[in-house]
């Protein structure tokens, strides 16, 4: 389908500056430029369900969203243009994209078949603890494409999520207990710290996500 959403090319000037975007009813997101790294916040009902950190060319599909938020993740001037609407989205100079167990990608000037298997597999992994100085939380991994991280709800405090150079005890997605977020995790790792006002450490729930998105 056809983009029916354009943000047109905005800037964003420093790290974690945010543009707000109503998108009405949609149900795709594509990155059609970014010059840094960004992250992707999408909304319901003025409820955040789900973050990425992305960058060009990233998309998003099968989602139902109203709203999204587009943040600095680069720490410099990031210009950016998102593309955004209904039903199903299929990137320019395609003629189609299916995907199953292996994936036909059919060109405009030609075909590729791409023989790879992509699994649909959901991988626990141990419990992380948040301590007070930023640790690993998932390395990155080609082959895992999101990692779902959740906080139980028997935690009395929360933590920062992100990259490790943006994450600190004041900085970073914050998650508390009870929530529960799906980051995408190829070629991004992903650090954590508790909360400032956290006196323990605090248990963080882990599984990553082998899927076609």
């Amino acid at each position: 389908m056809a983009k029916t959403g354009d943000t047109g090319s905005f800037t964003l000037t420093s790290l974690a500056a945010s543009a707000p975007i109503a998108a009405g009813v949609a149900n795709y997101l594509h990155v059609r430029s970014a010059t840094g790294d960004i992250r992707i916040r999408l909304f319901s009902n003025n409820k955040e369900f789900e973050s990425h950190a992305a960058g060009h060319n990233y998309t998003l599909t099968d989602r139902v969203f109203d709203k999204f938020i587009i943040e600095d993740m680069s720490g410099s001037n990031n210009t950016i243009r998102i593309w955004y609407g209904p039903g199903k989205y299929s990137p320019p100079g395609q003629d189609n994209v299916n995907v199953g167990n292996t994936v036909d990608v059919n060109l405009v000037n030609g075909s590729v078949t791409v023989n790879q298997s992509l699994p649909n597999e959901f991988l626990a992994l141990p419990d992380v603890m948040a301590g007070a100085a930023v640790g690993t939380l998932a390395a990155a991994d080609s082959e895992s494409l999101e990692v779902l991280v959740s906080i139980p709800q028997s935690e009395s405090f929360g933590v920062r999520i992100g990259e490790a150079a943006n994450v600190g005890v004041t900085r970073g997605h914050y998650m508390g207990p009870g929530d529960a977020r799906i980051f995408s995790l190829s070629n991004h790792e992903l650090s954590i710290i508790r909360e400032s006002a956290a006196t323990g450490d605090v248990r963080v729930t882990v599984a990553k996500l082998n899927r076609v998105p």
